[in-house]
């Protein structure tokens, strides 16, 4: 399949900006700088660090008792924290 280069062009802005972007006045330099971000952001780093939470996170949930978990709510809490933290960093510079 062949695309023309406006096909082309729309459907980056498409990635970048979602459904008729090519035709919402989106200059080229904020279309690059958009997917530069994505680029960025899809860190397998931080994906893994994601990834490896849950997996700790899970596996203390199976071995903990109805008694156990609530004596252990806060580390839970944290452990949950550290998940949203490494999901936040995916799609940002920092």
């Amino acid at each position: 399949m062949a695309m023309t280069p406006k096909q082309f062009m729309e459907a980056v802005y498409e990635i970048a900006y979602g459904d008729r972007a090519y035709f919402r006045g989106f200059y080229p330099e904020e279309v690059v700088e958009r997917l530069q971000d994505f680029s960025d952001g899809s860190n397998p780093v931080l994906i893994e660090d994601a990834i490896n939470a849950v997996d700790e996170l899970t596996n203390d949930l199976k071995d903990l008792s109805d008694a156990d978990l609530v004596d252990s709510r806060q580390d839970l809490l944290d452990q949950t924290h550290k998940i949203m933290e490494a999901l936040q960093e995916i799609g940002t510079d920092d």
